[in-house]
Order: C-alpha cells, then sequence, then structure tokens
C-alpha cells in the first residue's frame, strides 16, 4: 500500500509540473546564481551538453520539426533564434514556444532561451505586436525605456525571454547599412536612451542583448552578404567605442552582441573572432556578462561556420548564433566536439563560458 501511495504522488506531481508548463509561457528555472550549485551542474554535465549549451539556433518551420527536436533532445542546445518563418499569429507562436521550452525542459533542467530581433522598425518578427517604434524615431531616454518596456511585456506574453535589441552602434551617414535601424543622436545621447531601452527590456523580464559591439558605423555593405571593413582613426575609434563601454560600466548589459567588422586600427580579423576585441570586453572594461556573436552564417564571418563558431569560441565568445541551415548548425557542433577530444580547446574553455550562460538563465 505505501509503494502506491508513492507511485500515486508521483503521478500526482508529474501531472502537476506538466499543467504548470503548459499553462504558462514561461517554464519555472531550475538552476541559480548560487555559484557552487553552478559548478555541480557544471560538473555533471556530458560534453554533448555542454557544447549545445553554446548554440542559438534557428529552425524552419512554424512548428516543432525533425530538425529542432534533435538539437534539444539530442544536442542540448542553449537556445533558439526565432524569424518570420517561424511565426504565423500569436496563438501560434505562443504554442510553439510552449512547446519548445516543454521539450527542453523534459530533456535537461537548464532552460532554453527563446530569442528574436524585435527591434521595432523594418526589423520585426511578430507583426502582430502593437509596440513596433524603431529606434531611429527615439529621441529622449523616457520614450526609449516606455517603448522597450511595453515591447518586452508583449514578448514576455508570447514566451520570448531575449530580444536581441537595442543597438549602440554609432552612424552618421544616412547611406549606412543600419541608418533606418539606429538611435540618431551623439554618443552621449546614444549611451543613454541605450541605458534606457536595457532597463526597460530588463524591467519587463526580457533579457536584452546589447548590439552591434564594436559597431558598424557608417558601413554601406550588408554584412550578411559581404565582408565589411571600417577604417578608423584613434580618435573615431574611441567614439565609437563610448556607448558600449560607457554601458558596460554601468552594469546593465547581460548580455552583448559581436559585429563581423574588420576594423584595421585595431586587428585584422572580424570583432567576432578577435582576440583583442575579446580582452578589451573581459580585461579593460571587465565586462561578466554572455558575449553573444551574431549569426555565423552571414557573409561576413570569412569562415565556414564550423571553423567560424570555433574561432569565436578560441576568441573569447559564449554563445554562438546559426540561424538559417541545420546541416550547417550540425556541422559547428561536431566541429567543435571534435575540437574539444582532440585538444585544440580544453573543455576548462567550454566551463568559463558555461558559467556565465548558466548565471544568465537563472534569472529567467
Amino acid at each position: 500500500m505505501r509503494h502506491i501511495r508513492a507511485f500515486i504522488l508521483l503521478i500526482i506531481l508529474l501531472v502537476g509540473g506538466y499543467i504548470l508548463l503548459t499553462s504558462s509561457s514561461e517554464t519555472p528555472s531550475l538552476i541559480t546564481e548560487n555559484e557552487n550549485f553552478i559548478e555541480e551542474q557544471i560538473q555533471g554535465m556530458s560534453l554533448d551538453q555542454k557544447i549545445g549549451q553554446l548554440l542559438i539556433v534557428g529552425f524552419e518551420n512554424p512548428h516543432l520539426d525533425n530538425h529542432i527536436r534533435e538539437m534539444i533532445t539530442r544536442r542540448y542546445i542553449g537556445g533558439v533564434n526565432l524569424l518570420a518563418r517561424n511565426v504565423q499569429d500569436k496563438t501560434q507562436i505562443t504554442n510553439l514556444i510552449r512547446n519548445l521550452k516543454i521539450l527542453n525542459i523534459s530533456r535537461s533542467p537548464i532552460p532554453l532561451l527563446i530569442a528574436a530581433d524585435q527591434e521595432g522598425g523594418s526589423i520585426v518578427r511578430f507583426n502582430f505586436m502593437k509596440e513596433l517604434t524603431p529606434q531611429s524615431k527615439i529621441t529622449n531616454a523616457t520614450s526609449a525605456e516606455r517603448v522597450a518596456y511595453i515591447r518586452g511585456g508583449e514578448l514576455k506574453e508570447i514566451g520570448v525571454n531575449m530580444n536581441f535589441a537595442p543597438l549602440a552602434d554609432y552612424v552618421t551617414s544616412t547611406k549606412a547599412y543600419l541608418w533606418p535601424r539606429v538611435f540618431h543622436g551623439t554618443p552621449s545621447q546614444i549611451t543613454e536612451w541605450t541605458e534606457a531601452m536595457l532597463q526597460g527590456y530588463s524591467r519587463a523580464g526580457v533579457i536584452p542583448v546589447l548590439k552591434h559591439f564594436p559597431g558598424y558605423g557608417n558601413v554601406t555593405p550588408d554584412p550578411h552578404a559581404t565582408s565589411t571593413l571600417l577604417n578608423l582613426s584613434d580618435t573615431a575609434l574611441e567614439i565609437h567605442l563610448s556607448p558600449f563601454r560607457e554601458l558596460i560600466r554601468t552594469g546593465d548589459v547581460p548580455a552583448l552582441m559581436t559585429a563581423h567588422i574588420i576594423i584595421p586600427r585595431v586587428d585584422s580579423r572580424p570583432a567576432t573572432f578577435s582576440s583583442r576585441f575579446m580582452e578589451i570586453l573581459r580585461n579593460e572594461w571587465k565586462f561578466e556578462g554572455v558575449i553573444i556573436t551574431d549569426d555565423l552564417e552571414m557573409g561576413s564571418t570569412g569562415f565556414s561556420e564550423g571553423d567560424a563558431a570555433l574561432e569565436a569560441l578560441k576568441a573569447g565568445g559564449d554563445m554562438l548564433i546559426l540561424t538559417k541551415t541545420p546541416a550547417k548548425q550540425i556541422a559547428a557542433f561536431e566541429r567543435l566536439k571534435t575540437a574539444v577530444i582532440e585538444g585544440d580547446i580544453s573543455e576548462a574553455r567550454l566551463n568559463m563560458s558555461l558559467r556565465r550562460i548558466l548565471k544568465l538563465k537563472a534569472n529567467l
């Protein structure tokens, strides 16, 4: 009889947990910021689980397809990047996100990042949302904080917990690739308005990702298609870097996205793969948050996707985005795994990134 009661209690707990998962857009975090607990989590992870947590991937359909199921259940990915191809309407995407989280929690106690580029203006993934103001139309901190807070609330409602925004790129040319998407102000104004947006998103319960460090500036080519180079003097470089530096000093930046921009004044490699730029972030500016690459399938990386993932990790990145192609995502995973097995990169290096990732996820 005692065994029967215990079995019934277990069923009640499992059913209750399932109801909790399916009745809410958020799943409860099963990790904490406690350093000892995080270390225990890391020590208990397999190599596949560790590598998977470094990846943020996309998938092709508005439903759970075989590829994303495999990436969650067999490769333990850390996050999903939603694009327009995944979205039909509010009900559909809310259900899809809930199903992604349920599938993840069935395999791992570590929450899944559900991320998107919902900047407003021309860069949106959820057209049904009401707050679609572009950054270029925001001219004060009050409006910036309000826009981010309302937008963050809409994202939170459907289950998105990370937004790849706001932008702190300093752009002065109307012909620049990023002109329609950025604040049009002085570096100090950009810093003030960006900080307000960071706070707005955080207050709404969504993790903001500051981008695109160190800034695309006035480049005109689309970095999704081709390599991009920005020639700057020492003075101009300081101006471009100043918003990022000052924002990091405030402590309001939980995560930052790197740009595949070559700035010869600093390095001949794109910033995403530049150990020098990562040294600036970690050693000079003391940034302790998560460094996320821009999409490694972009034409401006200069590497194959597998090598790009490895080179970004070697340089100092933490999470690696591969959005569009299933085969390239799997290739990146396998390239990283092989590199660890063969000693090209140490498991201790993986653990450094995992500590930051798990600390970030503890706040979900």
